[in-house]
Formats: structure tokens, C-alpha cells, sequence
């Protein structure tokens, strides 16, 4: 049942956790490509 359903953790919370958090992967170069979407040639 929702009643019974813990409530959610508060946004602020949860912005700070994240923002002091380490990233989990990092990736550079020839790595990275594709990720951040297609290339746009200049």
C-alpha cells in the first residue's frame, strides 16, 4: 500500500550526496566518443 510506503529522501539531500560524491568513471579521448552524441563536423 502507499500509506505504508517510507517517504522520499529530500531533494536538497539528495543534490548534495551527489555533488560531494566521486564520479564513477571517467573517460577521455578516443574513450569518450559517441557518449556525448553524434560529432558535428565544422
Amino acid at each position: 500500500m502507499p500509506e505504508k510506503l517510507p517517504p522520499a529522501e529530500d531533494i536538497k539531500q539528495v543534490q548534495k550526496r551527489l555533488k560531494d560524491s566521486a564520479p564513477h568513471l571517467e573517460l577521455d579521448g578516443p574513450d569518450a566518443q559517441g557518449l556525448t552524441g553524434p560529432e558535428q563536423k565544422k
